[in-house]
């Protein structure tokens, strides 16, 4: 079994945090990945419904529906 984990660099950390201060009404919205390694800051956009497993050139993503960690 492999266990696979996504962090931040210090500097991203810095990055989202100076976004996070200048507007503190927005949510970030960013890859899976990148949801995975900022939980509960970054959101990530799920597939839209019958897209879930498709070829990523097919992919259509909800606008509707977040997922976070």
């Amino acid at each position: 079994m492999v266990k696979t984990t996504f962090t931040s660099s210090k500097e991203d950390e810095e990055k989202l945090s100076q976004i996070e201060n200048s507007y503190p009404e927005v949510l970030p919205i960013g890859s899976i990945i990148a949801a995975q390694a900022f939980p509960g800051r970054v959101f990530a956009m799920v597939p839209a419904p019958r897209f879930e497993r498709v070829l990523p050139q097919q992919k259509r993503m909800s606008c509707e529906k977040f997922t976070t960690f």
